[in-house]
């Protein structure tokens, strides 16, 4: 896996999209719960912004399975046991103290910010796509009926036609 630097936002950006989309879990999983924050920030940008969100929403998806306790536990204020709860045992209570000690150099404010923006993201394109999606099943309901209709003219010709 290549050296991420987090601190430079287009360098960021720039790793996240290089990743393969099958390397993706394997990237996310070896990333540090110090850069959660970082890394979710980039890809709720990414979403605003690129054409590519299925690809990023994988990222969202493999973020919130690996790191879930974490996310939970510095968003939440919350403590390493909460964490264990909520992930099981002990990876859940690993990652509630790392998410602590992210949480406790002041990202816990950052960290609930950058998700209710990826959240907010997130309803929009869930929003523009269901209008999409309804207009094109309207569209195709339309085209279904034209084109029975055309099949019906058609046999009536051809009758009126053997007719004649």
């Amino acid at each position: 896996m290549q050296r991420w630097r987090l601190g430079d936002p287009v360098l960021l950006k720039h790793g996240l999209m290089s990743v393969p989309p099958q390397q993706v879990t394997t990237a996310v999983a070896q990333l540090p719960a110090l850069f959660l924050q970082a890394v979710l920030s980039c890809v709720a940008e990414c979403l605003d912004e690129s054409p590519h969100m299925e690809y990023l929403l994988s990222w969202v998806k493999a973020l919130l399975i690996a790191h879930g306790p974490a996310l939970a536990a510095a968003a939440g204020g919350g403590t390493a046991l909460r964490a264990a709860l909520a992930g099981g045992g002990d990876a859940g209570a690993a990652a509630g103290a790392a998410a602590g000690r992210a949480g406790a150099a002041g990202g816990g404010a950052n960290l609930a910010a950058t998700l209710r923006a990826l959240r907010q993201v997130v309803t929009r394109l869930h929003k523009d796509l269901s209008s999409t999606a309804e207009g094109n099943v309207y569209l195709l309901d339309y085209i279904v009926s034209a084109g029975q209709l055309q099949q019906q003219l058609r046999q009536q010709a051809g009758k009126q036609q053997q007719q004649d």
